[in-house]
């Protein structure tokens, strides 16, 4: 990008130009800027961390109320030593808030220069993915001399799910057919799925997850706030939780040169999300690989390969979300019933001793799936369900599944109506008044 005399960024490099596309992007764009700065690493009591101070020049974080947020990741000193600045793990942290907020990013560290390229890229991805809501970006930094690989590990992102647990699977199957090399390193998350604030899930799947693990894998549990930062400002699913993993990926790029993101949608369902194939690899750098693995294969395939291949993680197969009453896997929210219903089809009943209750067709019909359209990809894994309970023999669940799809086809224009009425009531002094009234009703 060029700058003119007057400082502006233009298309040519002089006046901005009326009728540029280019040019009227950039004037949507803030003066001001995010900005990192302070960097810091320490190690105490057995744990490793690195933090940077993110500060807003206009506005402030909802998460903290003021314009400066302390973001942080912390994992075990004896994984890996804390490595240098780490200013390209803060770079992707920091990208979701100018996404955002429209406001230039500028660190005060130099960062990877395949990193910068890529950042620009992510940006426009985003905007395309997100026009209403997310801006172009431009970046004020120095970058580093392109730098040498030194690590010769996979690592993958595992929080006990289908997906993480496929990564380790399919790597295994690849390895027995082409030799290719095994992932050999598994991160584990908190502060995303699991919150900080939940101790007693994450203490559980902490030391459930580690036993499956054994000795086969480095290890490593990581905590970083930066969800909690997000908090008001970045949506989770669209420019939010890509960017946690693929910046703590940066954190061990000396460990691993290649890292695995784990997919949710087979190319032929790909939308707008957070995570996506065109995403997830730009988070690379000099020194490591992001892969988006793997798009090419639906879930309930993943799930078959996972138990052919992985039954030793599968053995604490951990999907659920809602965690109902603090349970690992509930087993009657909505993933818990989907991810039973591919391991029944797929014959790998053992599977189920994972989850509090057993998959029942009441339960089933008891579902209700998300209208958000953002969420579509939900009604496409019960469709495919539908499909594979069939084609395996099991004709009362895939009846079931299509009498789940009809009821919730049909209520969601009335559930929609009635969050369109939420938001509109408080507007009006009348909905105001109904809305006190039955405040106070529910009191007495």
């Amino acid at each position: 990008m060029l700058a003119g005399e007057n400082g502006q960024q233009s298309c040519v490099g002089f006046a901005t130009q009326a009728n540029c596309p280019y040019c009227l992007r950039l004037t949507e764009q803030s003066e001001n800027k995010v900005i990192i700065s302070d960097f810091m690493q320490t190690t105490s009591g057995g744990r490793a961390r690195s933090q940077a101070t993110f500060t807003l020049e206009h506005g402030v974080f909802p998460a903290t109320g003021s314009s400066q947020a302390v973001v942080f990741f912390d994992w075990p000193s004896a994984y890996s030593a804390v490595e240098r600045s780490n200013t390209d793990s803060f770079a992707i942290a920091a990208l979701p808030f100018c996404l955002q907020t429209g406001e230039r990013l500028r660190i005060e560290k130099p960062i990877s220069s395949t990193l910068l390229l890529n950042l620009l890229e992510v940006s426009e991805v985003y905007r395309l993915y997100f026009p209403k809501t997310v801006y172009p970006v431009e970046i004020e930094c120095d970058v580093r001399p392109r730098e040498n690989r030194v690590a010769l590990g996979t690592g993958s992102f595992f929080s006990g799910g289908i997906d993480s647990i496929y990564n380790v699977a399919e790597m295994r199957r690849l390895s027995t057919s082409h030799g290719l090399d095994m992932v050999t390193d598994l991160w584990l998350v908190r502060g995303t799925d699991i919150r900080l604030t939940d101790s007693q899930l994450w203490d559980d799947s902490h030391h459930r997850l580690q036993k499956a693990v054994g000795e086969e894998f480095r290890f490593a549990d990581i905590a970083t706030n930066l969800r909690d930062v997000h908090s008001g400002l970045v949506p989770w699913t669209d420019t939010g939780f890509s960017s946690i993993l693929g910046a703590i990926a940066k954190l061990f790029a000396e460990q691993c040169d290649v890292a695995l993101i784990g997919s949710t949608l087979s190319y032929a369902e790909q939308i707008p999300h957070a995570s996506s194939p065109l995403i997830d690899p730009l988070w690379s750098c000099d020194r490591q690989t992001v892969r988006h693995f793997t798009s090419r294969v639906s879930r309930n395939e993943k799930v078959a390969v996972a138990s052919d291949y992985a039954p030793d993680l599968m053995a604490e197969v951990r999907v659920c979300y809602e965690n109902r009453d603090g349970k690992y896997n509930c087993g009657v929210c909505e993933k818990c019933l989907r991810t039973q219903l591919a391991l029944v089809c797929h014959g790998r009943d053992t599977d189920l001793n994972q989850f509090s209750d057993v998959i029942t067709i009441p339960n089933m019909l008891r579902i209700e799936l998300p209208c958000d359209p953002k969420k579509r990809y939900t009604w496409l894994f019960w469709r495919e369900l539908s499909t594979l309970a069939r084609e395996t023999g099991n004709f009362d669940f895939a009846n079931a599944c299509d009498a789940m799809l009809r009821k919730n086809r049909m209520a969601c224009p009335l559930r929609r109506l009635k969050a369109l009425v939420r938001v509109l009531l408080p507007k009006f002094a009348l909905g105001r008044f109904l809305l006190t009234t039955r405040h106070q009703l529910r009191r007495l």
